[in-house]
Protein backbone atom coordinates (compact mmCIF):
# COMPACT_ATOMS: atom_id res chain seq x y z
CA UNK A 1 0.00 0.00 0.00
CA UNK A 2 3.03 2.27 1.13
CA UNK A 3 4.44 1.96 -2.70
CA UNK A 4 1.04 2.32 -4.26
CA UNK A 5 0.57 5.55 -2.48
CA UNK A 6 3.41 6.74 -4.34
CA UNK A 7 1.92 6.03 -7.61
CA UNK A 8 4.32 2.99 -7.40
CA UNK A 9 3.71 -1.00 -8.52
CA UNK A 10 5.39 -4.00 -7.37
CA UNK A 11 6.57 -7.08 -9.28
CA UNK A 12 8.84 -9.96 -7.23
CA UNK A 13 10.67 -12.57 -8.80
CA UNK A 14 9.18 -15.62 -9.00
CA UNK A 15 11.59 -18.43 -8.94
CA UNK A 16 9.39 -21.73 -9.42
CA UNK A 17 11.78 -23.93 -10.65
CA UNK A 18 14.34 -24.08 -8.03
CA UNK A 19 15.26 -23.41 -4.44
CA UNK A 20 18.79 -22.99 -2.66
CA UNK A 21 20.45 -25.19 -0.48
CA UNK A 22 19.48 -23.97 2.86
CA UNK A 23 15.47 -23.93 1.95
CA UNK A 24 14.02 -25.96 5.31
CA UNK A 25 12.47 -28.79 2.60
CA UNK A 26 16.00 -29.42 1.04
CA UNK A 27 17.80 -29.05 4.32
CA UNK A 28 15.14 -32.13 5.78
CA UNK A 29 15.68 -34.31 2.53
CA UNK A 30 19.22 -33.48 3.29
CA UNK A 31 19.11 -34.75 6.55
CA UNK A 32 16.26 -37.83 6.76
CA UNK A 33 16.96 -39.08 2.81
CA UNK A 34 13.96 -40.94 1.49
CA UNK A 35 12.56 -40.84 4.99
CA UNK A 36 12.10 -36.80 4.55
CA UNK A 37 8.48 -35.88 3.84
CA UNK A 38 9.60 -33.66 0.55
CA UNK A 39 11.36 -36.78 -0.93
CA UNK A 40 8.94 -36.23 -3.80
CA UNK A 41 9.71 -33.24 -4.24
CA UNK A 42 13.42 -33.74 -5.37
CA UNK A 43 15.63 -36.05 -7.70
CA UNK A 44 17.81 -37.09 -5.27
CA UNK A 45 20.03 -40.26 -5.02
CA UNK A 46 21.32 -41.65 -1.34
CA UNK A 47 24.25 -44.10 -0.06
CA UNK A 48 24.18 -47.52 1.00
CA UNK A 49 23.95 -45.87 4.48
CA UNK A 50 20.37 -44.10 3.08
CA UNK A 51 21.91 -40.44 3.53
CA UNK A 52 21.62 -38.14 0.32
CA UNK A 53 24.67 -37.76 -1.39
CA UNK A 54 23.42 -36.83 -5.18
CA UNK A 55 20.74 -34.55 -6.38
CA UNK A 56 19.82 -32.87 -9.57
CA UNK A 57 20.22 -28.67 -9.14
CA UNK A 58 19.25 -25.96 -11.57
CA UNK A 59 23.28 -24.94 -11.99
CA UNK A 60 25.04 -28.21 -12.19
CA UNK A 61 24.68 -31.98 -10.35
CA UNK A 62 24.79 -31.42 -6.65
CA UNK A 63 24.75 -27.67 -7.14
CA UNK A 64 23.51 -24.65 -4.70
CA UNK A 65 19.72 -24.49 -6.75
CA UNK A 66 18.05 -28.04 -6.11
CA UNK A 67 15.78 -28.40 -8.18
CA UNK A 68 11.50 -28.91 -8.00
CA UNK A 69 10.50 -32.74 -9.40
CA UNK A 70 8.10 -31.98 -12.17
CA UNK A 71 6.12 -34.88 -14.11
CA UNK A 72 4.32 -33.90 -17.67
CA UNK A 73 5.45 -30.49 -17.50
CA UNK A 74 3.63 -29.97 -13.95
CA UNK A 75 5.66 -29.72 -10.41
CA UNK A 76 4.55 -32.53 -8.12
CA UNK A 77 1.77 -32.03 -5.72
CA UNK A 78 3.99 -30.95 -2.90
CA UNK A 79 6.29 -27.96 -4.46
CA UNK A 80 3.19 -27.18 -6.28
CA UNK A 81 1.20 -26.23 -3.60
CA UNK A 82 3.89 -24.70 -1.66
CA UNK A 83 4.33 -22.60 -4.85
CA UNK A 84 0.33 -21.60 -4.88
CA UNK A 85 0.53 -20.96 -1.10
CA UNK A 86 3.32 -18.22 -1.81
CA UNK A 87 1.26 -16.78 -4.35
CA UNK A 88 -1.61 -16.13 -2.40
CA UNK A 89 0.19 -14.99 0.30
CA UNK A 90 2.03 -12.69 -1.49
CA UNK A 91 -0.61 -11.30 -3.42
CA UNK A 92 -3.02 -11.02 -1.21
CA UNK A 93 -1.41 -11.27 2.10
CA UNK A 94 -4.59 -10.71 4.58
CA UNK A 95 -6.83 -13.70 2.57
CA UNK A 96 -10.07 -10.99 2.40
CA UNK A 97 -10.21 -11.48 -1.65
CA UNK A 98 -9.28 -8.03 -1.92
CA UNK A 99 -5.92 -7.16 -3.70
CA UNK A 100 -5.32 -4.37 -3.43
CA UNK A 101 -2.20 -4.96 0.01
CA UNK A 102 -0.85 -7.55 -2.18
CA UNK A 103 2.09 -7.18 -5.00
CA UNK A 104 1.18 -6.50 -8.44
CA UNK A 105 2.97 -8.93 -10.30
CA UNK A 106 5.57 -11.45 -11.19
CA UNK A 107 8.51 -11.89 -13.34
CA UNK A 108 9.06 -15.75 -13.54
CA UNK A 109 12.68 -16.76 -13.18
CA UNK A 110 14.10 -19.50 -15.79
CA UNK A 111 10.27 -19.52 -17.50
CA UNK A 112 11.28 -22.36 -19.76
CA UNK A 113 12.66 -24.28 -17.72
CA UNK A 114 9.02 -25.36 -15.69
CA UNK A 115 5.91 -26.55 -17.90
CA UNK A 116 3.35 -24.60 -20.05
CA UNK A 117 0.84 -27.04 -18.21
CA UNK A 118 2.22 -25.57 -14.83
CA UNK A 119 2.28 -21.86 -16.15
CA UNK A 120 -1.28 -22.39 -17.75
CA UNK A 121 -3.12 -23.23 -13.64
CA UNK A 122 -0.96 -20.87 -11.94
CA UNK A 123 -1.61 -17.91 -14.08
CA UNK A 124 -5.53 -19.35 -13.64
CA UNK A 125 -4.77 -19.12 -10.09
CA UNK A 126 -2.91 -15.44 -10.41
CA UNK A 127 -5.91 -14.62 -12.73
CA UNK A 128 -8.41 -15.19 -9.75
CA UNK A 129 -6.45 -13.41 -7.24
CA UNK A 130 -5.96 -10.66 -9.31
CA UNK A 131 -7.18 -10.01 -12.93
CA UNK A 132 -4.93 -6.93 -13.46
CA UNK A 133 -1.64 -8.46 -12.50
CA UNK A 134 1.07 -8.60 -14.63
CA UNK A 135 3.18 -11.57 -15.83
CA UNK A 136 6.87 -11.60 -17.32
CA UNK A 137 8.25 -14.59 -18.47
CA UNK A 138 12.44 -14.63 -18.25
CA UNK A 139 12.52 -16.05 -21.79
CA UNK A 140 15.75 -15.66 -23.83
CA UNK A 141 13.82 -17.14 -26.95
CA UNK A 142 10.90 -15.36 -28.77
CA UNK A 143 8.14 -16.72 -26.41
CA UNK A 144 5.32 -16.82 -28.85
CA UNK A 145 4.36 -20.51 -27.45
CA UNK A 146 3.47 -18.83 -23.90
CA UNK A 147 1.48 -15.80 -25.15
CA UNK A 148 -2.37 -14.81 -25.68
CA UNK A 149 -3.35 -16.46 -22.55
CA UNK A 150 -1.05 -19.63 -21.99
CA UNK A 151 1.33 -18.58 -19.54
CA UNK A 152 2.86 -14.79 -19.58
CA UNK A 153 1.52 -11.43 -20.90
CA UNK A 154 4.93 -10.66 -22.24
CA UNK A 155 8.77 -11.80 -21.84
CA UNK A 156 11.96 -10.10 -20.67
CA UNK A 157 12.86 -9.11 -24.50
CA UNK A 158 15.95 -10.72 -24.43
CA UNK A 159 15.46 -11.02 -28.46
CA UNK A 160 16.03 -7.44 -28.40
CA UNK A 161 18.70 -6.99 -26.53
CA UNK A 162 20.52 -9.45 -29.05
CA UNK A 163 19.32 -7.44 -31.96
CA UNK A 164 20.05 -3.76 -30.11
CA UNK A 165 23.71 -4.63 -29.36
CA UNK A 166 24.78 -5.95 -32.55
CA UNK A 167 23.30 -2.64 -34.20
CA UNK A 168 24.54 -0.25 -31.93
CA UNK A 169 28.47 -2.44 -31.88
CA UNK A 170 28.49 -2.48 -35.12
CA UNK A 171 28.79 -6.35 -35.66
CA UNK A 172 30.43 -7.73 -38.53
CA UNK A 173 27.48 -8.88 -40.96
CA UNK A 174 24.62 -6.74 -38.88
CA UNK A 175 23.41 -4.17 -41.07
CA UNK A 176 20.24 -1.69 -40.67
CA UNK A 177 18.41 -3.61 -42.70
CA UNK A 178 19.51 -6.95 -40.11
CA UNK A 179 17.75 -4.35 -37.46
CA UNK A 180 14.57 -3.66 -39.21
CA UNK A 181 14.04 -7.24 -39.74
CA UNK A 182 14.88 -7.99 -36.05
CA UNK A 183 12.71 -5.56 -35.14
CA UNK A 184 9.99 -7.01 -37.42
CA UNK A 185 10.27 -10.54 -36.01
CA UNK A 186 10.64 -9.23 -32.43
CA UNK A 187 7.29 -7.28 -32.57
CA UNK A 188 5.21 -9.65 -34.48
CA UNK A 189 2.31 -10.70 -32.00
CA UNK A 190 -0.62 -9.59 -30.78
CA UNK A 191 -0.71 -5.92 -29.75
CA UNK A 192 -1.65 -6.80 -25.96
CA UNK A 193 1.72 -8.91 -26.03
CA UNK A 194 4.22 -6.10 -28.34
CA UNK A 195 2.77 -3.10 -26.15
CA UNK A 196 3.48 -5.33 -22.76
CA UNK A 197 7.31 -6.34 -23.44
CA UNK A 198 9.91 -5.52 -20.84
CA UNK A 199 12.15 -3.75 -23.19
CA UNK A 200 16.02 -4.47 -21.28
CA UNK A 201 19.60 -3.89 -22.52
CA UNK A 202 21.60 -5.83 -19.78
CA UNK A 203 21.02 -7.27 -16.72
CA UNK A 204 22.12 -9.27 -13.54
CA UNK A 205 22.89 -12.38 -15.81
CA UNK A 206 25.32 -10.07 -18.32
CA UNK A 207 27.99 -7.85 -18.68
CA UNK A 208 27.19 -4.33 -18.49
CA UNK A 209 25.49 -2.56 -21.44
CA UNK A 210 28.24 0.22 -21.84
CA UNK A 211 31.11 -2.27 -21.30
CA UNK A 212 29.66 -4.09 -24.13
CA UNK A 213 30.09 -1.32 -26.52
CA UNK A 214 33.37 -1.35 -25.48
CA UNK A 215 33.71 -4.98 -26.03
CA UNK A 216 31.98 -4.73 -29.66
CA UNK A 217 31.56 -7.63 -31.96
CA UNK A 218 31.28 -10.47 -29.15
CA UNK A 219 27.96 -12.35 -28.54
CA UNK A 220 25.90 -10.91 -26.53
CA UNK A 221 26.24 -12.85 -23.92
CA UNK A 222 29.74 -14.48 -24.18
CA UNK A 223 29.89 -14.94 -19.76
CA UNK A 224 32.43 -12.48 -19.70
CA UNK A 225 33.21 -13.09 -16.04
CA UNK A 226 36.22 -11.65 -14.14
CA UNK A 227 38.29 -14.46 -15.30
CA UNK A 228 38.18 -13.11 -18.82
CA UNK A 229 41.04 -11.36 -19.86
CA UNK A 230 40.45 -10.61 -23.30
CA UNK A 231 36.90 -8.24 -22.08
CA UNK A 232 38.00 -5.10 -21.56
CA UNK A 233 36.60 -4.23 -17.63
CA UNK A 234 38.09 -0.21 -17.83
CA UNK A 235 36.04 2.46 -17.70
CA UNK A 236 34.06 2.85 -21.08
CA UNK A 237 35.13 5.55 -22.80
CA UNK A 238 32.46 8.60 -24.43
CA UNK A 239 31.47 6.72 -28.06
CA UNK A 240 30.46 3.86 -25.60
CA UNK A 241 28.23 5.81 -23.25
CA UNK A 242 27.03 8.08 -26.15
CA UNK A 243 25.41 4.79 -27.80
CA UNK A 244 23.78 3.78 -24.16
CA UNK A 245 22.47 7.16 -24.34
CA UNK A 246 21.16 6.29 -27.88
CA UNK A 247 20.15 2.85 -26.95
CA UNK A 248 17.49 4.14 -24.06
CA UNK A 249 16.34 6.66 -26.81
CA UNK A 250 15.78 3.52 -29.20
CA UNK A 251 13.64 1.90 -26.44
CA UNK A 252 11.85 5.17 -25.50
CA UNK A 253 10.16 4.75 -28.62
CA UNK A 254 9.81 0.96 -29.51
CA UNK A 255 6.71 -0.25 -28.32
CA UNK A 256 6.93 -2.05 -25.13
CA UNK A 257 8.24 -0.95 -21.53
CA UNK A 258 11.84 0.31 -21.23
CA UNK A 259 13.86 -1.39 -18.28
CA UNK A 260 16.84 -0.32 -16.95
CA UNK A 261 19.07 -2.56 -14.65
CA UNK A 262 19.97 -0.55 -12.07
CA UNK A 263 23.61 1.76 -12.59
CA UNK A 264 23.49 1.42 -15.87
CA UNK A 265 21.18 5.37 -15.78
CA UNK A 266 24.71 6.37 -14.17
CA UNK A 267 26.84 5.11 -16.27
CA UNK A 268 27.98 1.56 -14.09
CA UNK A 269 30.34 -0.54 -16.13
CA UNK A 270 31.75 -4.06 -15.51
CA UNK A 271 31.68 -7.63 -16.92
CA UNK A 272 29.51 -10.38 -15.81
CA UNK A 273 28.82 -12.23 -13.04
CA UNK A 274 29.61 -10.96 -10.00
CA UNK A 275 30.78 -7.69 -11.16
CA UNK A 276 27.54 -6.64 -12.78
CA UNK A 277 26.05 -6.91 -9.39
CA UNK A 278 28.98 -5.02 -7.51
CA UNK A 279 27.68 -1.74 -5.64
CA UNK A 280 26.85 1.09 -7.68
CA UNK A 281 29.49 4.02 -7.78
CA UNK A 282 27.27 6.57 -6.27
CA UNK A 283 26.28 9.23 -7.48
CA UNK A 284 27.84 8.09 -10.67
CA UNK A 285 27.34 10.31 -14.18
CA UNK A 286 24.41 12.52 -13.16
CA UNK A 287 24.42 14.42 -16.28
CA UNK A 288 23.62 11.13 -17.95
CA UNK A 289 21.40 10.03 -15.56
CA UNK A 290 18.97 13.29 -16.29
CA UNK A 291 19.42 12.71 -19.89
CA UNK A 292 17.88 9.00 -19.93
CA UNK A 293 15.61 9.65 -17.05
CA UNK A 294 14.50 12.27 -19.51
CA UNK A 295 13.97 10.31 -22.21
CA UNK A 296 11.83 8.31 -20.34
CA UNK A 297 9.48 10.52 -18.85
CA UNK A 298 8.72 11.35 -22.61
CA UNK A 299 6.34 8.19 -22.23
CA UNK A 300 4.21 10.00 -19.66
CA UNK A 301 3.97 13.58 -21.43
CA UNK A 302 0.10 14.84 -21.77
CA UNK A 303 0.80 14.69 -25.55
CA UNK A 304 3.32 12.09 -26.69
CA UNK A 305 3.03 9.50 -23.42
CA UNK A 306 -0.02 7.79 -25.30
CA UNK A 307 1.31 7.31 -28.31
CA UNK A 308 4.75 6.12 -27.24
CA UNK A 309 3.14 3.81 -24.79
CA UNK A 310 -0.16 3.02 -27.18
CA UNK A 311 0.61 4.00 -30.96
CA UNK A 312 1.06 1.87 -33.59
CA UNK A 313 4.70 1.37 -34.78
CA UNK A 314 6.72 1.40 -38.06
CA UNK A 315 10.67 1.79 -38.99
CA UNK A 316 12.71 1.79 -41.63
CA UNK A 317 16.36 2.73 -42.46
CA UNK A 318 17.65 5.17 -44.72
CA UNK A 319 21.32 6.02 -45.33
CA UNK A 320 22.65 5.22 -42.18
CA UNK A 321 19.66 6.78 -40.33
CA UNK A 322 16.69 4.83 -38.15
CA UNK A 323 13.24 5.83 -38.14
CA UNK A 324 11.33 4.42 -35.39
CA UNK A 325 7.33 5.99 -35.61
CA UNK A 326 5.00 5.47 -33.45
CA UNK A 327 1.61 6.68 -34.51
CA UNK A 328 -2.30 7.05 -32.77
CA UNK A 329 -5.10 9.05 -33.72
CA UNK A 330 -3.79 11.26 -36.04
CA UNK A 331 -0.52 12.11 -34.31
CA UNK A 332 3.02 10.23 -34.61
CA UNK A 333 6.11 10.27 -32.45
CA UNK A 334 9.31 9.70 -34.84
CA UNK A 335 12.74 9.01 -33.47
CA UNK A 336 15.55 9.69 -35.78
CA UNK A 337 18.37 7.66 -34.58
CA UNK A 338 22.06 8.15 -36.06
CA UNK A 339 24.32 4.92 -35.11
CA UNK A 340 27.16 6.24 -37.36
CA UNK A 341 30.69 8.53 -37.17
CA UNK A 342 29.25 11.22 -38.99
CA UNK A 343 26.69 13.61 -39.33
CA UNK A 344 23.90 12.73 -41.43
CA UNK A 345 20.70 14.62 -42.52
CA UNK A 346 16.99 13.81 -42.13
CA UNK A 347 14.60 13.36 -44.81
CA UNK A 348 12.39 15.48 -45.33
CA UNK A 349 13.53 17.91 -42.95
CA UNK A 350 16.67 18.45 -43.98
CA UNK A 351 18.28 18.93 -40.71
CA UNK A 352 20.53 16.42 -39.43
CA UNK A 353 21.44 14.19 -36.86
CA UNK A 354 25.09 14.47 -34.88
CA UNK A 355 27.02 11.03 -34.85
CA UNK A 356 25.66 8.51 -32.16
CA UNK A 357 23.12 10.93 -32.06
CA UNK A 358 19.20 10.97 -31.95
CA UNK A 359 16.10 13.72 -32.33
CA UNK A 360 12.56 13.47 -31.59
CA UNK A 361 9.88 14.90 -33.40
CA UNK A 362 5.60 15.23 -33.03
CA UNK A 363 4.03 15.03 -36.51
CA UNK A 364 0.48 16.16 -36.64
CA UNK A 365 -1.16 17.69 -39.46
CA UNK A 366 1.53 16.76 -41.63
CA UNK A 367 4.06 19.10 -39.68
CA UNK A 368 7.06 18.27 -38.14
CA UNK A 369 7.77 19.77 -34.59
CA UNK A 370 10.88 18.84 -33.03
CA UNK A 371 10.72 17.70 -29.19
CA UNK A 372 13.12 18.87 -26.84
CA UNK A 373 14.14 15.53 -24.87
CA UNK A 374 15.45 17.37 -21.68
CA UNK A 375 12.06 19.10 -21.14
CA UNK A 376 9.20 17.52 -23.79
CA UNK A 377 8.28 20.72 -24.91
CA UNK A 378 8.72 22.13 -28.77
CA UNK A 379 12.00 23.55 -30.43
Amino acid sequence: PAAKSRGLRVVLDGVWNHVGLKHPTFQNVLLQGEDSPYASWYHFGVDERGRTNTWQAWDRRNGGLPEFRQIAGDLVPGPREYVFAVTDRWMDPNGDGDPRDGIDGWRLDVANEVGLPFWGAWRRHVRELNPQAALVGELWFDGREYFEGRAFDAQMNYPLAFAMTAWLDGRPGFSDDDFIEALARVFSHAPATDLAQVNLLGSHDTARFASMMMNPGDDYDRGAGLGDAAFDRGRPDAEAFAKLELAYAVLTALPGSPMVYAGDELGEWGADDPENRKPIAWPGDTDLAERIGALLRLRQHPQLGPVLRFGAAAWRADNGLLYLNRSLNRHSVVLVANRTSKPLAIEPTGQSVEPLGYRIFHQAEGAWIEIDPASGAAR
